[in-house]
């Protein structure tokens, strides 16, 4: 489904500030769910619900974290890719912490957006502006 919805809406995230790519790659798994409905996150993520239980239980200090130790804005190629990459965990955060932590933040960012702007279909939520998207959601989990 991830390919389907790149197809749909290419990638654009090379070359932007960090933020932008975690909420671009996090949208791109929150359509996923839209278009399977019935399958569980661990399908439309590629985390194990061990990984998505683990997140759910941390998502304060995760994002604390990207907060205290991370420059949101950075275009680091090296930087981005360890936070957004693929691999079994994510370095310099605590063990247990899945890889590619910054698209689950993403996806985060993403349905807080969606739960405070309800009356958007998917088509425009995935045409917001990256940026955009991240402001208007207030992202502050608690």
């Amino acid at each position: 489904m991830s390919a389907l919805a790149e197809d749909i809406f290419p990638d654009s995230s090379d070359s932007r500030p960090m933020i932008e790519q975690m909420v671009i790659k996090g949208r791109y798994w929150w359509l996923a769910g839209k278009l399977l409905p019935d399958a569980p996150d661990s399908i439309t993520t590629g985390y194990s619900q061990a990984q998505l239980d683990w997140c759910a239980r941390n998502e304060a200090d995760i994002w604390g974290f990207f907060l205290q130790n991370t420059d949101l804005y950075t275009i680091d190629a090296d930087i981005i890719k360890n936070y957004i990459g693929e691999g079994p965990k994510t370095e310099g955060m605590p063990e247990g912490s899945p890889g590619n932590i910054g698209a689950w933040v993403g996806w985060q960012i993403v349905k807080k957006y969606v739960r405070d702007h309800s009356d958007l279909q998917p088509v425009d939520v995935m045409r917001v502006p990256a940026r955009a998207l991240f402001e208007g959601s207030k992202y502050k989990p608690k």
